[in-house]
């Protein structure tokens, strides 16, 4: 078949496909329009059988005449303020999208700036425009789009059932009230009204997209690495889920899906949550724009970065940060009740239930350790905090904080295969910083000794754990990473067990090393340690509150 050039009212209905596939792209970009236009409040309306009928209103800046005129030109924009395509800083001012959705919908505008005496209105009707032409209109701008693909039967066809547009709309508008949430969202769905009101915090912005669970299970990340800015709501580790869905990103303002940032999240939870298991959370980065190419995808979906690596790596100890200063947090949202005690309460200076965790009580069935505080009672589930306090201590190995050496006797050691005894000769280098001494012998592998919290594993266990991670991890340059599960594994077998009788120091100590471990509410499966009574809902119990 011969190349041949198409004609431009051909070629303007391929590229309008691909920024308005549905009602929900439409949205999209209007909405996008009207932040980028210093809108505060937007407001969004959507009817028709086929959801063919869209409206929406700012109280932004406005176009003049001049721009008006142009906004409805193929290739007009005002993203840019040179010819630089890598120096875009807006989602999608006025002037691109909406020549593509002229050439499959009828479009009206009316917008009027804060200088102008009235509003001016330009209209796209088949394809043909008219104005700009003089018109009653408030400040700001309104967009009204009917007939969306009413000239284009096939590209009707093809859309979803009504409730499945409706779906897609909330969701557009949902991903963006999260990157902006000091502008007020109102929006109307064939009747079914909605609102996300502006708010000072991206934690309560979260609590209104997310859900109301994200107010008391929210931890608020901000972090900052070079000229990478990483924000956000993260969740603890107990309100995690069975799917990946409720991870959300966003690049310079920009809701965007990157499978590699949503790793970097994921990540930083690897030895908080057990296994089929994924955090809620919405994390926003803001970097300069020059280090960030957002023209790889038509929908501006997808972004690429400059450096990869970096941002993937910010995100990731932006959430372990969050994560390691959160505190003591209990599963049921109950509020801390740490280090806030003595000034809420009248009790003596040396009293212990000032303690984040209070004063040792009593246990219970082997397993369960009571406490009083100032405010009320703790439970703590002896095994499984004991199992974080040993974790935690094992990472801060792994991240170079000294922690004492259990010499063993006499070396322990396996033999092996010639090529496993050269990877563990390997990463000796490595096993040493992490406290794990090692030596090779022909074909023996030796375990000299290793991090005092796992005195208690059985010996045979760790060496051969060592040989493992070394042949798993040496290959693909990621020894810490491989090694960090089996530590995982092994702080359990360590660890107090459940029915194991503490004396009452022996307890208390317990609870102290808990209140100065990171992380110690969630066990390395995601389960919680810890659980807080106040005495109000003790109260309400015997039906006292």
């Amino acid at each position: 078949m011969k190349i041949r050039v198409l004609l431009p009212h051909i070629s303007s209905r391929i590229a309008a496909g691909e920024v308005v596939e549905r009602s929900a792209s439409v949205v999209k970009e209007l909405v996008e329009n009207a932040v980028d236009a210093g809108a505060k409040s937007v407001t969004v309306s959507v009817r028709g059988p086929a959801l063919e009928h869209i409206k929406v209103f700012d109280d932004g800046r406005g176009m003049d005449v001049e721009d008006l005129a142009l906004s409805m030109h193929r290739h007009a924009t005002s993203k840019l303020t040179d010819d630089d395509i890598l120096k875009v800083s807006t989602l999608g001012y006025r002037g691109e999208a909406l020549p593509s959705i002229a050439t499959v919908a009828d479009v009206s505008i009316i917008s009027r700036t804060a200088e102008m005496d009235c509003a001016f209105v330009m209209t796209s009707r088949h394809g043909v425009l008219q104005g700009p032409r003089p018109s009653a209109g408030q400040y700001g701008t309104i967009v009204e789009v009917s007939d969306l693909f009413g000239r284009h039967p096939a590209r009707q066809k093809f859309q979803k059932s009504a409730k499945a547009e409706a779906a897609a709309i909330r969701e557009v508008l949902a991903a963006i009230a999260l990157c902006f949430p000091n502008v007020d969202f109102r929006f109307t769905v064939n009747g079914t009204e909605g609102r996300y009101q502006a708010r000072e915090s991206i934690k309560d912005r979260c609590a209104d997209v997310l859900g109301k669970d994200f107010q008391g299970n929210g931890i608020e990340v901000a972090h900052q690495v070079g000229d990478i800015r990483i924000d956000g709501v993260t969740c603890i580790p107990t309100a995690a889920r069975s799917d990946a869905s409720g991870i959300r990103l966003s690049v310079n303002g920009r809701p965007v899906a990157d499978k590699m940032l949503k790793a970097a999240v994921q990540a930083a939870y690897a030895s908080l949550i057990g296994p089929g298991r994924h955090p809620q959370a919405y994390i926003a980065i803001t970097l300069p724009s020059s280090l960030v190419d957002i023209n790889v995808h038509p929908r501006k979906a997808e972004v690429r970065f400059m450096r990869p690596n970096d941002v993937a790596a910010a995100v990731r100890q932006a959430v372990e940060h969050a994560l390691d200063h959160s505190g003591l947090r209990s599963p049921v949202s109950l509020p801390d009740l740490a280090r806030t005690l003595a000034a809420e309460n009248d009790i003596g200076v040396d009293d212990r239930r000032r303690l984040p965790l209070g004063q040792f009580v009593g246990q219970t069935n082997g397993s369960w350790l009571i406490s009083e505080t100032a405010d009320g009672i703790v439970i703590i589930d002896q095994h499984a905090a004991h199992e974080r306090v040993i974790l935690e201590r094992l990472k801060q190995h792994m991240d170079g904080i000294t922690i004492p050496a259990f010499v063993y006797p006499e070396p322990v050691s396996t033999e092996v295969s010639f090529s496993d005894a050269a990877c563990v000769d390997e990463a000796a280098g490595v096993y040493a910083e992490l406290g794990f001494k090692t030596r090779v012998v022909g074909e023996v592998v030796q375990l000299i000794s290793v991090p005092s919290v796992l005195a208690d594993v059985s010996p045979k266990s760790l060496v051969t754990l060592v040989v493992r991670c070394a042949v798993d991890g040496v290959g693909a340059g990621a020894l810490k990473e491989a090694l960090w599960e089996k530590l995982a594994t092994a702080a359990c077998k360590a660890a107090i067990k459940a029915g194991d009788d503490l004396t009452p120091e022996r307890a208390d100590l317990l609870l102290r090393e808990i209140e100065a471990t990171p992380n110690a509410s969630y066990c390395n499966h995601g389960r919680p340690t810890v659980a807080f009574l106040k005495n109000e809902d003790i109260a309400k119990l015997f039906a006292r509150g």
